[in-house]
């Protein structure tokens, strides 16, 4: 199949939410920033899931954006398949909170997913995480007075999944596409894997940071192995943004 071919983005539906779990389930075991915010090690892969639907969550509550990436409508008899996602979150904009979105988010299935992903894992994923982020930019804001105050149209690309027999064919930058269409601030994006850095270089990403989450040791591949060891530096994370068209 070329890259790309035939497939299409369009918004987020109640219906995908499944599939995209899936697909988390199946992918982030792959990334040192999901399994360390997760705590993987500890509590087996099954947690990512409800990491997966947290985060869903969290994006509808802060008036964020869920792209998906799917198969065409419905092609002898086969029925359009979910094979990729992107969680968008605004960055400079104040949500409304509305009570239908904080009803959204206290959901009950919404709370068992936080009881299910446990104290540990979301504290990093809601304290830590985005303080050591925070950081990280406010370093680079005293370094490049641009980004000391960002437009109101800056976005974060939270969280990209795709399918595993998707993966390499470019749909990366088909998810980045369908964004600047509505949007032309500057997209941010964190993550841990060397590769996953060198790819997003190579779509006009510029490499702003790199910094640290957490203590111990990891594997060639930067994944975290939890042996009890506290002398390592921990995950490395490397930020990235793609400036305003």
């Amino acid at each position: 199949m070329p890259r790309g071919s035939q497939l299409h983005v369009r918004r987020f539906q109640q219906s995908d939410a499944a599939a995209i779990v899936d697909i988390g389930r199946k992918t982030l075991p792959f990334d040192p920033l999901s399994r360390y915010i997760c705590h993987v090690g500890r509590r087996g892969e099954r947690i990512l899931q409800h990491y997966v639907e947290v985060l869903l969550r969290w994006s509808i509550c802060m008036e964020g954006v869920i792209d998906v990436i799917c198969t065409p409508v419905e092609i002898e008899g086969v029925p359009p398949t979910v094979v990729g996602a992107a969680i968008w979150l605004p960055l400079n904009r104040r949500p409304s909170f509305s009570w239908r979105n904080w009803l959204g988010f206290f959901s009950l299935d919404l709370l068992a997913a936080l009881c299910l992903l446990g104290f540990i894992s979301t504290k990093r994923l809601f304290l830590e995480y985005p303080f050591k982020r925070a950081e990280s930019r406010k370093q680079v804001g005293l370094a490049d007075a641009s980004l000391r105050k960002l437009p109101s149209d800056s976005w974060a690309l939270e969280l990209a999944l795709l399918d595993c027999e998707y993966q390499k064919r470019g749909l990366e930058s088909i998810l980045i596409n369908a964004h600047r269409a509505r949007s032309k601030g500057p997209i941010f994006v964190d993550v841990s894997r060397p590769s996953a850095r060198d790819y997003f270089r190579e779509l006009g990403f510029e490499l702003l940071d790199r910094y640290y989450l957490g203590k111990g040791e990891v594997d060639t591949q930067g994944l975290p192995v939890f042996t009890g060891c506290v002398t390592g530096s921990g995950i490395e994370v490397f930020s990235l943004i793609q400036r305003e068209e």
